[in-house]
């Protein structure tokens, strides 16, 4: 099953392309979610078509696509084997923890910081 990452991306920077580099250490293929204009409200800076381009035109990423309904939906529905979010969202409430907890998946916390060797 692949590992998914959601999010708005209104501007694809290095903090995403970590995240997107983090996921693709767990799983052969990455799927991120875009929440569509409706969803993301006045989060989406950036029309949604724009950013899926920018999303797509990573090497990282194996399917992008525009979601619109919520998050813990959208993870019942696909029910990916792992689903990463940016360390920030580590001490947040994360209500699609227990839909993936319930059906075997991970949600795990990348730091986004540069590893350098």
């Amino acid at each position: 099953m692949p590992v998914l990452v959601v999010g708005h991306f209104n501007v694809l920077h290095p903090g995403h392309i970590r995240l997107f580099k983090f996921a693709r250490t767990l799983d052969s293929k990455l799927l991120v979610a875009i929440e569509g204009d409706r969803l993301a409200g006045s989060a989406a800076h950036v029309p949604e078509s724009l950013r899926l381009e920018g999303v797509r035109s990573c090497s990282l990423v194996d399917e992008a696509f525009i979601f619109n309904e919520s998050v813990p939906k959208l993870i019942d529905r696909l029910r990916p084997s792992f689903v990463v979010k940016g360390r920030e969202f580590e001490t947040r409430f994360n209500p699609e923890a227990r839909i993936i907890q319930g059906y075997g998946g991970r949600l795990l916390f990348s730091s986004g910081e540069m590893q350098f060797s």
